[in-house]
């Protein structure tokens, strides 16, 4: 694949702007959403018939990373890779020609997936006509490798791959690759491999249903952990025997659910390694909503929940977990008027509990979703629909708080194609400063034509607070020197202020804490880092709250202003106070050793 680059560094100006949850019903006022900037794509036509953004990375900078096909003429495309700063200025470009494959079409020339990895590399995952490729980008935009590789991929910690496809109707195999493209393993399991997850060890979980002769009837699920060697640690079939009942080949992940009773709905683990199976069944049958269940590292049943008790009337289609393995289910459906559609959102706790279920009645008709988690623990859904009676399309972001209090919805502005044109639904990423990026297919100049453009849109739904001070001189094993955001607000009410950590080693043990005073102490107890929070310091230490970093290299904790730590106690935050926060790691560097993140002063009100 050859590649053009393109340097820009012009802004541009604005033209656009621990448990499991559930959607649900929501009272009392909203959480404000700004919307910080928007623009079209492409900015300057040069010549392009359309362009159809197809993935978003978000960043940690703030900025964000868009992966778009964009059409030249009936015959040629461009594969553009565009990476854009928080205020939507175009760092740089990258843009790859090929021609148009009659027989594929231009949806075979497209990114299937951005990220960015600890080191600030890019990872993008492209769909060519002849295959699929895997390609890294340094963070000023040069291209570093170029790799054939599979069509289904999930990115592992030290930047390998697993790929996955299915053998035959019973069996699926599952690959692991290093960077360069070389094999580390490749086992094969039985069943449908649909879902994969990797923890920060870089044990691979695959999960999806077992198809078995004759292949028709009820099929049980699938659930196993692989491990670093590729030795598959479980079984192919129940953790737990009676635990699950026996399951179809099904799954409900593209509308099936009117067509086969049983479904594999989702699959998630948390930073622990534990696992979390939301499955369940057709209306008209026991068990439609859908039910959690839970299993420790070992494969071990731990709890499961029917999520019919809390949303008798919802099915739940997928499922998130947070760092403290609190899980957020969510669920769409029409309302009993047929005047639009419910989405729900229900949060557990990590021993299967109730937290709460909210959710929002649109009067809106159903084109696409898709829900995510972000690192403030929000539930965030991102839905295309058509407004009841008048058809017109929207594109927009809804939301809970970790507490479940309603987001105000992001809406991307501007003319949408209409519910049956729109076969190219639009993306959605948060990124660590508590934005929301958003991009959708958009008919230029308001004309109702396959010719599109797309229109990407930055949104904050509460963002960085505070002052950044003492920023971290001495890098960790990362090459990357740790750093502290604090995101939310400074008011004691809503008591809404959540630290994040990130550009941290991953799987590094993380502990967070304040002070009352601004230091700067050198190599304190050995470690490689820099103490900044000094005077009175309290460490978070309560169960949930020493953590390790995720892989993305990144450590999160919502605070209870009511219980700060103190050396002996906990102390209310007073309005008018500063406080000072902070947070240590462990690291090997190359030895055994520890460090520091950069710190953060908040003045609170």
């Amino acid at each position: 694949m050859t590649y053009t680059i393109h340097s820009i560094h012009s802004l541009l100006a604005p033209c656009l702007a621990g448990g499991l949850a559930l959607f649900g019903l929501v009272s009392g006022a909203a959480a404000q959403t700004d919307l910080v900037w928007s623009r079209a794509l492409p900015a300057d036509g040069a010549g392009a018939i359309d362009q159809r953004v197809t993935a978003l990375g978000s960043l940690q900078d703030g900025g964000v990373v868009t992966g778009s096909s964009r059409r030249t003429s009936p015959t040629s495309v461009q594969l553009v890779l565009t990476r854009f700063d928080e205020n939507g200025g175009v760092v740089w470009e990258h843009v790859n020609s090929a021609g148009i494959n009659p027989a594929f079409g231009l949806g075979a020339h497209r990114f299937e997936a951005i990220h960015e990895n600890v080191s600030g590399e890019i990872f993008a995952h492209v769909r060519m006509d002849q295959g699929y490729r895997r390609v890294w980008f340094s963070a000023d935009g040069q291209r570093l490798s170029d790799l054939s590789t599979g069509g289904w991929v999930k990115l592992l910690p030290d930047d390998g791959l697993v790929t996955w496809g299915q053998v035959n109707i019973a069996r699926s195999q599952v690959t692991r690759t290093r960077r360069d493209g070389s094999v580390v393993w490749q086992t094969e399991v039985q069943g449908i491999v649909e879902t994969v997850e990797v923890d920060a060890l870089g044990n691979v979980f695959a999960a999806g249903p077992i198809a078995q002769p004759p292949f028709s009837g009820d099929f049980p699920i699938m659930m196993v952990r692989i491990s670093t060697t590729g030795e598959v640690r479980g079984t192919s079939c129940r953790f737990a025997a009676g635990c699950v009942p026996a399951w179809p080949a099904w799954f409900d992940r593209e509308g099936l659910w009117n067509v086969h009773p049983w479904h594999f709905r989702d699959f998630v683990i948390d930073e622990r390694g534990h696992a979390y199976l939301l499955a369940g069944r057709s209306p008209g049958a026991a068990g439609t909503t859908g039910t959690v269940f839970s299993f420790d590292r070992t494969g071990a049943f731990q709890w499961s929940y029917d999520l019919a008790t809390v949303a008798p009337e919802a099915r739940m289609y997928d499922i998130e977990v947070d760092a403290g393995g609190s899980v957020r289910c969510f669920s769409v459906q029409a309302d009993s008027s047929a005047q639009g559609h419910d989405y729900q959102v229900v949060r557990l706790d990590p021993n299967g509990q109730p937290l709460w279920s909210e959710s929002y009645r649109r009067n809106e008709g159903l084109g696409r979703y898709r829900f995510d988690l972000d690192d403030r623990g929000r539930a965030l859904f991102c839905v295309y629909t058509y407004l009841i009676p008048s058809s017109q399309p929207v594109f927009s972001v809804y939301g809970f708080e970790a507490d479940g209090q309603a987001l105000e919805p992001a809406r991307v502005p501007g003319p949408l194609f209409s519910h049956f044109a729109a076969s190219w639904f639009g993306e959605f990423t948060s990124d660590v400063r508590g934005g929301i990026y958003m991009a959708q297919a958009v008919p230029p100049q308001g004309g109702q034509t396959f010719e599109v453009q797309s229109r990407l849109a930055r949104f904050s739904f509460g963002g960085q607070v505070g002052t950044p001070i003492c920023a971290q001189p001495f890098s960790n094993s990362t090459g990357e020197t740790g750093r502290l955001l604090a995101l939310g607000s400074a008011s004691l009410e809503p008591n809404d202020l959540t630290l994040v950590a990130d550009r941290l080693p991953i799987g590094s043990t993380t502990l967070f804490f304040t002070g009352t005073s601004e230091v700067e102490s050198m190599f304190p107890g050995g470690s490689q880092g820099t103490l900044c929070a000094g005077g009175a310091i309290g460490r978070y230490v309560l169960p949930g709250q020493i953590m390790s970093a995720s892989n993305a290299g990144r450590a999160t904790l919502r605070l209870d202003l009511a219980a700060t730590p103190a050396p002996s106690s906990t102390v209310s935050v007073l309005a008018g106070e500063t406080r000072y926060f902070q947070a240590w790691h462990r690291d090997a560097n190359p030895g055994v050793t520890s460090n520091f993140t950069s710190a953060v002063a908040v003045t609170f009100q």
